[in-house]
């Protein structure tokens, strides 16, 4: 599974699965409309970064995990709890 859903402008996100773990991975729009995955080296201490670049992704696990952060995502954005209201998920 690997598809970008496009947010604001030129930004977005690549949905990723390696291995039963989901992840999100920043994205963006070229000028010859080509999405690329934003890459870039991490800081591994105060003043130091890593040697090889990686991809800026926000991790979410399996699909339990992932359910999860997207309802307390919904919460905090939206200010409604879908499990305790018992409205559901909205998706």
């Amino acid at each position: 599974m690997s598809k970008i859903i496009k947010t604001l402008g030129k930004h977005g996100f690549e949905i990723n699965e390696y291995k039963g773990e989901f992840s999100l991975i920043a994205t963006y729009e070229a000028g010859n409309g080509t999405d690329y995955q934003v890459w870039g080296k991490p800081k591994v201490s105060k003043t130091e970064y890593a040697d090889k670049d990686r991809p800026f992704k926000i991790v979410l696990g399996d699909k339990a995990g992932v359910e999860k952060a997207c309802l307390e995502i919904l919460k905090e954005i939206m200010g409604v709890d879908y499990v305790k209201s018992g409205e559901g998920a909205p998706f």
